[in-house]
């Protein structure tokens, strides 16, 4: 019945992916089943780093670069230091991770921001996206979105942790007020980098959630044409399917052991791309004893991501506090 439904290569998703282990019971402080190599990661003291261009903006100073990650992966880079950097005067710097379809330079707006109140701002390209991104000929399918996501976000987390790195190599970034911030895909891939990453102070996530059963629900009902499938609505069965498979990439298996104690949680109460119910999911499974800074805001009228004048102010509000 389910190949009727979706077709031979639909169904190819839940036989050729990697089988993770599932379970039943509540989500827990990460066991055995996510320590997968995939995110195997060793700290580099003299990262590999490329200076591709150095120049200002306005008052704030850009430089475009290039840096070697684990498995030899060249992660492109932006860096925005506001006016007030130097070696003598440390700022603090929050790494950016864009959403799905989009790109470091998407996030110039929100870190030339970041620069306005002194805080420097790390974007990257993440794995297969911007100028990483994969030239395919091949239309895109569940195997294909669900092949990416298995092998793109655990690399993605370690570029993540390397970038810290890097950021641990520049005089004019104070290497122990460093936070991270995601938006949509960023958020959810952020969840996972900061349960690896104990060098962050704080993360904010935007849009962002987990259980990828719930996740797939929506995304395929609303955006189903960028997996070749548009306004699609999969059997439980399929979901269910989804979700096993999935398992060593859902941030809320990860949520339990973030490393940071301070977590903003922002959600549009009308997003239609990241379902409500996935951000309740992640919300969840954040453990308030642990995590005593763990606010979470839901937004009445604002849909995935919300507008820059009602989100812009909430995270410096955030950041000049908890960063």
């Amino acid at each position: 019945m389910i190949k009727k439904l979706l077709g031979a290569s639909a169904l190819t998703l839940f036989v050729l992916l990697p089988t993770v282990s599932s379970r039943s019971a509540p989500l827990v402080a990460r066991d055995q089943s996510l320590n997968t190599p995939a995110y195997a990661f060793t700290h580099a003291k003299h990262p590999k780093i490329v200076v591709e261009e150095s120049k200002k903006i306005g008052t704030s100073r850009l430089v475009r670069l290039t840096y070697v990650s684990m498995n030899n992966q060249v992660v492109p880079a932006l860096l925005f230091l506001p006016a007030s950097a130097s070696p003598h005067h440390k700022v603090p710097a929050v790494v950016i991770l864009h959403g799905l379809g989009g790109n470091k330079e998407l996030m110039a707006s929100l870190a030339l921001y970041f620069n306005t109140f002194g805080y420097a701002a790390f974007a990257i390209d993440e794995y297969g996206a911007g100028e990483r991104k994969k030239q395919t000929s091949t239309a895109p399918s569940l195997y294909s979105v669900g092949s990416d996501l298995l092998t793109g976000i655990p690399q993605t987390v370690v570029d993540v942790r390397r970038g810290v790195d890097v950021l641990d190599n520049n005089p004019n970034i104070d290497s122990k007020r460093v936070g991270l911030l995601g938006i949509s895909l960023g958020a959810i891939i952020g969840t996972i980098a900061d349960s690896w990453e104990p060098r962050f102070k704080t993360f904010v996530a935007i849009a962002g959630g987990g259980d990828w059963k719930i996740i797939m629900k929506m995304f395929l009902a609303n955006h189903g044409e960028y997996v070749g499938l548009p306004n699609s609505t999969l059997p439980e069965e399929t979901l269910d399917l989804t979700g096993i498979q999935l398992h060593s990439v859902d941030p809320a298996a990860f949520a339990p052991t973030l490393e940071s104690k301070s977590v903003f949680m922002i959600n549009g109460a009308l997003d239609h791309t990241i379902a409500p119910a996935a951000a309740d999911a992640l919300a969840k499974q954040i453990d308030t004893n642990t995590h005593p800074y763990f606010v979470r805001k839901v937004l009445a009228d604002s849909g995935h991501v919300p507008s820059t004048s009602i989100l812009n102010p909430m995270v410096k509000a955030w950041l000049q506090r908890r960063l």
